[in-house]
């Protein structure tokens, strides 16, 4: 009982997320408003028929010459380690979708027909980045088959500010001023901020004596000294 959410889970079991949430899935609408302030040609739940496959685009977005095509998955936060499949499951299925995505739209006539459909005088590109975006920080930094796993707050906040709170001091990742599609490139496929926060991890035996034997977990604890001195180092002090 203490690792679960009775109310969610009821509303889950019971079919009425869609119900509670409404027609839109405020995710999706939130990084929809994010990327057109950033000033990417941008459009959701785009349907496509391209060689024989039918499916849909979650998002998909155009600035700099640069096409990013990203699968929102909107899972439940996980109450228990058990629940946290939940969320793989959604990613996997990111995965198989994004694999198939980016093959079609690697040939420029299927780009071609997805920028006509779309109204966007752009022409094919072969710089394309895909992502899956997802409502809860879990698997959060990883990759799967190349496509990185981002938390939609996090890339939010990277498409309309650049910066980072701490302690008061505004660290910024934008590489210069004002943010640029190369910017939102290094934060998917790049030295990302979630790989400093990694590289600030020590290694930690956590040791339980168990009737005279010793059950040793090989575990990690956060250097918060070490990732305050990488942050600073990497995003070049204040941004105001």
């Amino acid at each position: 009982m203490a690792a679960s959410n009775l109310v969610r889970n009821v509303t889950v079991a019971k079919k009425l997320r869609d119900f509670v949430l409404g027609p839109k899935d405020r995710m999706v609408s939130a990084l929809l408003e994010a990327f057109e302030a950033a000033g990417f040609k941008v459009c959701s739940d785009v349907k496509f028929s391209v060689e024989g496959q039918k499916g849909d685009l979650d998002l998909v977005a155009w600035r700099d010459g640069i096409l990013f095509i990203l699968e929102c998955k909107n899972a439940y936060h996980p109450c228990s380690p058990h629940e946290m499949r939940n969320s793989y499951g959604h990613i996997k299925k990111g995965r198989e979708q994004l694999d198939l995505r980016r093959q079609l739209y690697t040939d420029p006539s299927n780009q071609a027909a997805l920028f006509v459909k779309l109204g966007w005088s752009v022409q094919p590109t072969i710089r394309i980045h895909t992502g899956i975006i997802i409502a809860n920080r879990v698997f959060h930094g990883a990759r799967f088959n190349g496509h990185p796993v981002r938390h939609a707050k996090e890339l939010m906040n990277v498409l309309l500010t650049g910066t980072i709170a701490d302690g008061g001091d505004g660290l910024r990742f934008w590489e210069g001023e004002t943010f640029t599609a190369d910017d939102l490139i290094t934060y998917l496929e790049g030295d990302s901020i979630v790989t400093k926060q990694f590289s600030a991890l020590e290694p930690y035996l956590i040791e339980i004596d168990v009737g005279g034997r010793k059950l040793v977990f090989d575990s990690h604890v956060l250097n918060v000294q070490t990732l305050n001195d990488t942050m600073f180092a990497s995003y070049g002090g204040s941004a105001t």
